[in-house]
């Protein structure tokens, strides 16, 4: 006969076991590649962001050795006329203009 205290632990253990599997199971489809916008429009985008401050959604272009586009949300601030900073938290990502495929507002 097993102990109901031992039995309850290793099915609570094997429960939570399972749920952190499922948390943390990453999707494996690679994001979609969105339409690239206009420079006028992305210019135009980019310049109401910084001056608003607004959350945003931006897509990167693939890098040379990815061959997934980079999706990112936060606050872009202007470092000079052709880098810009997007900040999320603790996070920082820097890119340029010709990087930038898609943007759009939160």
């Amino acid at each position: 006969m097993q102990n109901p205290a031992s039995l309850l632990t290793t099915t609570t253990t094997n429960q939570l076991r399972q749920g952190m599997k499922r948390f943390f199971n990453l999707p494996t489809e690679q994001p979609r590649l969105l339409n690239r916008q206009p420079l006028a429009q992305r210019q135009l985008f980019l310049k109401k962001s910084v001056s608003h401050h607004y959350i945003v959604f931006i897509q990167l272009r693939p890098c040379r050795n990815a061959n997934h586009p980079t999706n990112l949300q936060g606050i872009i601030h202007q470092i000079d006329n052709h880098h810009y900073l997007l900040t999320r938290g603790h996070v920082n990502y820097l890119f340029t203009i010709d990087q930038l495929q898609y943007l759009a507002r939160l």
